[in-house]
């Protein structure tokens, strides 16, 4: 738009817009003290949320209690809508009914963040309702974390955040094939050219972090042309799921259909879904992961752990830390 001012003047602010979200994507200490607090709170209020769970509660009463611990640690603003999925439900994206009773069985999926003066975390966990893993949910919950530590691994400055996509898709794939969900005659490059990877994750592997959960750069939500620049805070969220509308296309479709094994694949819808996600300022020289240095378990172990009242993380001495170093 533009305004006449006295003289005859014109204000205009078509250049404004796209140089705030460009000077927005890199966050200056300040901004990234904000959202190590946002984690600090969101992380401790995840893992109270395990612990409250129980078979035959709702959806809803595990957002209730990740809301909860929010508040009660001062931070009433939850940056989004909490998606708490259980179940199948875990295989549904950008799920937020809650409404669905959690069964003994199931795993839980919830993505949620609170808000510390304006600015959110963003983290998901997915854990077992009854306090243990059974074996093909481990499998999965494994498989997605390998996937992202080989993302992380790819995630440092000058590096482009394409390739650490890539990199996740690439050891889903081969995860697939060692659980038996596809050809593992084919190669991992046959798989990537015949969009194996989009069937069982979708979505891209994460998106800048800030003001918006989605927050704004030169070029959108996500890195894709821009080589990633310290003060970058970027989430990381591979994930696997089981959704029976890309189940069903792919079966139709005959590049794809061949290469996936039905039976197994029929076999493990019952898990859902798992997506890990944590928060990540690229540094100098790597990046500082603030969800583990929220103590934000990830391991299917000690998620358990956690689920069964041994205590971890470090939650109080994250606001001390140095966020110029490393950590995965």
């Amino acid at each position: 738009g533009q305004w006449v001012v006295e003289g005859g003047g014109r204000v205009m602010d078509s250049l404004l817009q796209p140089v705030l979200h460009k000077a927005r994507a890199v966050k200056t200490d300040a901004e990234v003290g904000c959202l190590m607090e946002a984690s600090r709170v969101s992380g401790a209020a995840h893992m109270d949320t395990w612990r409250a769970c129980k078979p035959g509660l709702h959806e809803y009463s595990l957002e209730a209690a990740f809301t909860s611990s929010c508040m009660s640690a001062g931070l009433s603003h939850l940056g989004y809508p909490c998606i708490v999925g259980a179940g199948r439900n875990a295989a549904v994206l950008h799920y937020d009914t809650n409404r669905a009773r959690v069964g003994e069985d199931d795993l839980v999926l919830i993505d949620a963040g609170a808000e510390f003066r304006y600015y959110t975390a963003d983290i998901t966990r997915t854990f077992p309702a009854g306090g243990r893993f059974r074996s093909a949910q481990r499998d999965v919950a494994d498989a997605v974390l390998d996937a992202q530590m080989a993302a992380l691994a790819l995630v440092k400055p000058g590096a482009m955040f394409s390739d650490a996509d890539t990199a996740a898709r690439r050891v889903l794939l081969a995860r697939l094939q060692d659980m038996g969900c596809v050809s593992s005659e084919a190669s991992i490059d046959a798989l990537m050219a015949a969009k194996i990877d989009r069937v069982f994750m979708p979505h891209g592997l994460g998106h800048f972090l800030g003001l918006d959960v989605h927050d704004v750069s030169g070029e959108g939500p996500v890195p894709r042309s821009t080589p990633l620049t310290p003060g970058h805070v970027l989430t990381v969220e591979p994930g696997l799921y089981f959704i029976d509308t890309l189940l069903a296309r792919a079966a139709k479709d005959s590049t794809q259909a061949p290469l996936i094994s039905w039976d197994t694949v029929e076999s493990l819808k019952w898990v859902g879904g798992v997506r890990t996600e944590d928060n990540v300022v690229i540094t100098q020289d790597g990046h500082f992961n603030m969800t583990m240095a929220a103590g934000v378990v990830k391991e299917s172990l000690e998620i358990e752990r956690v689920m069964q009242g041994e205590e971890g993380g470090c939650l109080d001495s994250m606001c001390e830390m140095d966020w110029g170093t490393d950590s995965s």
